[in-house]
């Protein structure tokens, strides 16, 4: 039936877009929505970020104003311990749908956001004193600051977990330990990841015999990579400490996302993808068998348009996925969303 989904949809006088279609548990049922004829392609609104200037955010128990689901209703997230992949073509929003949950987030004075942005054109820039670190650039030697960015990230999380035991030895709740300001989320966001997975970047030192060694790779899809280690150390520690990632990345590939960085994400969302191999890629294979169809959004027109898989944002029993249409809110906006957080701050020096 998901195979015969075009054909379905002509006899319904609809788009292939506006019919969506998921296997629930219960056996032989496919559920089925159909759009309105024309009413995705309609705008949804700005973002309450936008025009609530009194909006807080709360880590642990808020949830993001992210857009809205297929029948209009907000469509909200929580990202509390949570790490979080977005994957897409290339100017689809990849970049805007991830800032405006950082955005949000921001507002909680508690949390600390360190950010590799590897395209580097400014699109983070509204974070320069809200970040503790902001990398912006696409060449090796950013690529070589954001391996450094997570590594510290991975020792400040090893810290945390030795200061916890010792927390719990003597005789402190989880929710206390996590509520000293020892333990304020730390957020790890690098967007473009795919230019440090795709780096070649090497460290190199000159031996005593004056020959020239070279070290592990900063970037890279093997397990050699220092960039990719680093990341698979928070994803299996992270959380308990409130240390997390973020990555968005382009063209979901095992040579643009190792299949293990792919797997350690709470939160998986895809915008437009040109197959359905990298459907599967981005949101996992059993989401896709069960009808997350990433690769039939249309390129260009449903900018911002995400199918989202995993944890953190309310489905249907039985549900895989959501699709979700994202508020835009563009530089301007944030840089006055990222003022307000800011006031909120006793001071950042990024």
């Amino acid at each position: 039936v998901l195979n015969k989904r075009r054909k379905l949809a002509e006899n319904m006088n609809r788009h292939e877009h506006e019919l969506h279609m998921v296997i629930p548990p219960t056996p032989r049922t496919v559920r089925m929505w159909i759009a309105d004829s024309g009413a995705l392609d309609e705008p949804i609104g700005p973002s309450p970020l936008v025009f609530d200037a009194d909006m807080t955010a709360d880590y642990t128990s808020g949830r993001a104003p992210w857009g809205q689901d297929l029948r209009g209703e907000t469509a909200l997230i929580s990202l509390f311990q949570r790490h979080m992949l977005i994957t897409g073509l290339s100017n689809q929003g990849k970049t805007a749908s991830l800032r405006a949950l950082a955005l949000w987030l921001a507002l909680d004075p508690r949390v600390k956001f360190r950010i590799a942005d590897l395209k580097g054109v400014g699109d983070w820039g509204m974070f320069k004193g809200l970040a503790e670190v902001l990398i912006e650039g696409p060449t090796d030697e950013h690529v070589m600051e954001a391996t450094h960015m997570v590594e510290e990230g991975v020792e400040e999380m090893q810290r945390r977990g030795e200061l916890m035991r010792e927390l719990a030895a003597k005789g402190w709740s989880q929710d206390k330990i996590l509520s000293d300001p020892r333990f304020d989320p730390l957020v790890l966001i690098v967007d473009e990841a795919q230019v440090a997975y795709g780096s070649g970047a090497r460290e190199t030192y000159v031996a005593e015999n004056g020959t020239v060694k070279y070290g592990a790779p900063y970037g890279g899809q093997k397990q050699t990579s220092r960039y990719f280690q680093a990341i698979k150390k928070i994803h299996d520690q992270g959380r308990a400490v409130s240390v997390t990632t973020w990555e968005g990345t382009q063209d979901p590939t095992d040579q643009n996302l190792p299949a293990r960085s792919r797997a350690g994400n709470h939160i998986r969302a895809s915008l437009v993808v040109g197959t359905e191999s990298q459907a599967k890629m981005a949101l996992g294979d059993a989401p896709v068998d069960a009808g997350a169809a990433p690769h039939k959004l249309r390129q260009g027109l449903d900018k911002g348009t995400l199918v989202v898989a995993g944890d953190g944002i309310k489905l249907a029993p039985g549900q895989p996925s959501i699709t979700v249409r994202t508020h835009f809110i563009d530089i301007d906006a944030a840089k006055e969303i990222a003022e307000r957080a800011k006031a909120r701050r006793a001071g950042v020096d990024t």
